[in-house]
């Protein structure tokens, strides 16, 4: 990066013929960065959140490359957002109110998109507090549109996961794990 900026704590990723490499910048104006992988200096900066840049929109999770080269990131105020390969921004949504997103999207072979949506908060149900964490698969198809969402089965008094969706490909199966 240039003028003293970082790169965030999150892992970059790479285009798929590897002459990019995608990072979050946790430092500055322009938190997500695409470098050559050939010449180095930033190809092109985009914000993850125009009216309010702050960095701290954009979250601790790595981008993601698709199978056509978009570029997908999450952040913890629940807004998963797609960029083009040149930086173009694509679509954007914000998933169910109250959930952020505290890990990376996973992409499909068909462009989908899965997030997983966490809440956070006291349950006084009971006559005692508990804190509880409820988390949610969010899909989206690769043009943005929801398909829906599948909710954590209780267990032990919460629902809730913080890790990426993982998918699992085999002899041309997909599977979500």
């Amino acid at each position: 990066p240039e003028g003293g900026e970082t790169i965030g704590r999150a892992t970059p990723a790479f285009s798929n013929d590897g002459a990019s490499m995608y990072v979050i910048n946790d430092a500055t104006l322009h938190p997500l960065m695409a470098f050559s992988t050939v010449t180095g200096p930033s190809v092109w900066r985009g914000l993850a959140n125009p009216s309010d840049p702050s960095a701290n929109y954009l979250g601790v999770e790595s981008p993601v490359v698709a199978p056509d080269g978009t570029v997908y990131l999450a952040n913890e105020q629940g807004k998963v957002m797609s960029f083009k390969p040149d930086g173009t921004p694509g679509w954007s949504r914000t998933i169910a109110a109250g959930q952020r997103i505290v890990a990376s999207p996973a992409i499909g072979s068909d462009g989908s998109d899965y997030v997983i949506g966490v809440s956070v908060y006291r349950d006084h149900r009971g006559g005692k507090t508990v804190n509880r964490v409820d988390s949610a698969l969010h899909v989206f198809n690769s043009t943005g549109g929801y398909l829906g969402q599948t909710i954590f089965p209780d267990h032990n008094g919460g629902g809730g996961t913080t890790a990426s969706p993982n998918l699992w490909r085999f002899n041309g199966t997909e599977l979500l794990i």
